[in-house]
C-alpha cells in the first residue's frame, strides 16, 4: 500500500471508521476526539470511546495510528488491531468515574497505589501546573495512583494539590508513602546491554531500570540503589538519562570523553527511538560512590531534592494516563520483536555508547483511560 494521506486526513478517516465499527457493531455511545497533554506536554489527539456512563472507557491516540500507517499498514488492519485491544481492555474491570472519584479522595484506599515518576520539570511545565512535585536538579518527582491494571497496561492518575489537601497530608508524607510503596532498592534492575539487544559480547553500557521496565529513571533518586550498582559496575559510573524507563550507566574507567557522551545522549534524543513523550534529559549525570552524591557532569553540580511551591490547581480527578505493559499494541496489528536492531554511527567503535539501543528496548505504546468527563 502507498501512504498518501496526510494527518489530518488520515484522521478524518480512521474517525469515521471508528465510528461504523464502535457505534454500530460493538455497542459505544458516543466516540470523542479532543486534545490531550500528556508527559513533555506533549499534545496528541485522543479518541475517547464511551460505551457506558460513569465508566473508565478506553481512549487511543490518533497520533500513534498514523505512525503505524506510515509504517504500512492499512486502515482495516488498525481498526482490527483496535477492536482485539478493546476487546481484551473490555474483560478487565476499572472503577466507573465516581466509583473513581470518591476512592481517590479517600487516602487509606490510595495509600498502597501511591508511586512516583521522574520527569524533566521544564519540559512538563503545563502537565505540572497545580501537582505537588519536588524538583531533582533539572528533573521533577511528580506522584500518581495506580487505579487499575487493564491487562494490557497499567493506569495511573497524577496527585493534585487539591488531592493532597483533601488527604490532609504535605508533600513530605506524600514523597515517603510513594517510596514505601516502590521499595526501589528490591525492585531495580541492573543488566548489561548485551542481555537485552543480544550482543555478541560483553558491552561497557548497563541498564538501569524497575521490573516491570516502567518509570525506571526514578531509581536515581534512590541513594541505596546507586549505591548498590556502584558496588557491582566497581565505583563511579556515569549516567545517561536514555528515557522516562531507564538510565544508561557506564562505569567512568572506561571513558573520559565527556563530550562524545554528550552527542550521544543528544543525538539518540532526536531519533525515532526516543518519542516525545519518554524524553527525559540531554545532559549526562555522573555518581559519585565516595560522597554517595548524583552530579552534572558539565558542572560538578550536585543534585538534591527541594519541595517546590505550588502552582495553579486542577481538578482533583484528571484523566488517567495508560501505561501498557504490552510493546507498540496498537502500532502493529502483527506480531512485533520485542528488540530493536542495534543501530552504530558510522566511525563508532563496537563497544561505543549507542544510547538509542537501550531506548528501543522500551516502547511503550499509548492505551489509556478517560475518567470524570
Amino acid at each position: 500500500m502507498t501512504n498518501t494521506l496526510s494527518y489530518e486526513g488520515f484522521k478524518h478517516i480512521i474517525t469515521s471508521h471508528a465510528e461504523k465499527v464502535f457505534l454500530e457493531e460493538c455497542g459505544a455511545k458516543s466516540i470523542q476526539v479532543r486534545e490531550a497533554v500528556k508527559n513533555n506536554d506533549t499534545v496528541l489527539d485522543a479518541m475517547y470511546i464511551n460505551f457506558e456512563e460513569d465508566k473508565c472507557n478506553p481512549c487511543l491516540y490518533i497520533n500513534d495510528l498514523y505512525s503505524a500507517y506510515e509504517e504500512g499498514h492499512n486502515i482495516e488492519e488498525i481498526i482490527g488491531s483496535l477492536k482485539f485491544i478493546f476487546e481484551a481492555f473490555s474483560a478487565h474491570r476499572l472503577p466507573g468515574g465516581n466509583e473513581l472519584a470518591e476512592a481517590i479522595e479517600d487516602l487509606e484506599i490510595c495509600r498502597p497505589l501511591i508511586e512516583c515518576r521522574l520527569i524533566n520539570e521544564r519540559a512538563n511545565r503545563r502537565r505540572l501546573e497545580g501537582r505537588p512535585y519536588k524538583r531533582f536538579g533539572e528533573f521533577a518527582l511528580s506522584y500518581q495512583i495506580k487505579v487499575g491494571d487493564g491487562g494490557e497496561g497499567f493506569y495511573f492518575t497524577m496527585v493534585t494539590d487539591e488531592l493532597l489537601e483533601t488527604w490532609g497530608i504535605d508533600l513530605d508524607e506524600l514523597h515517603q508513602i510513594a517510596l514505601q510503596n516502590m521499595n526501589l532498592a528490591k525492585g531495580f534492575v541492573l543488566k548489561n546491554l548485551q542481555d537485552t539487544l543480544e550482543l555478541p559480547q560483553k558491552s561497557r553500557l548497563f541498564i538501569l531500570t524497575r521490573k516491570p521496565p516502567v518509570n525506571g529513571a526514578t531509581n536515581l533518586i534512590s541513594g541505596e540503589v546507586l549505591q548498590k550498582a556502584s558496588k557491582y559496575l566497581g565505583g563511579d559510573f556515569y549516567i545517561l538519562p536514555s528515557s522516562v524507563h531507564e538510565l544508561l550507566l557506564m562505569p567512568k574507567e572506561h571513558t573520559d570523553n565527556l563530550s562524545y557522551l554528550l552527542d550521544t545522549v543528544r543525538s539518540a534524543n532526536r531519533t525515532p527511538f526516543v518519542s516525545s513523550d519518554e524524553y527525559l534529559s540531554d545532559n549526562v549525570y555522573e555518581y559519585d560512590a565516595e560522597g554517595r552524591q548524583v552530579l552534572l557532569s558539565e558542572t560538578g553540580e550536585v543534585l538534591t531534592l527541594e519541595d517546590v511551591e505550588s502552582r495553579p490547581k486542577v481538578a482533583a480527578c484528571g484523566d488517567v494516563d495508560g501505561m501498557p505493559k504490552t510493546a507498540a499494541n496498537l502500532k502493529n496489528a502483527g506480531p512485533v520483536p520485542e528488540n530493536v536492531a542495534a543501530r552504530k554511527p558510522a566511525g563508532v567503535p563496537d563497544d561505543a555508547v549507542v544510547a538509542e539501543d537501550a531506548a528501543a528496548t522500551i516502547r511503550l505504546s499509548a492505551v489509556s483511560t478517560s475518567s470524570c468527563q
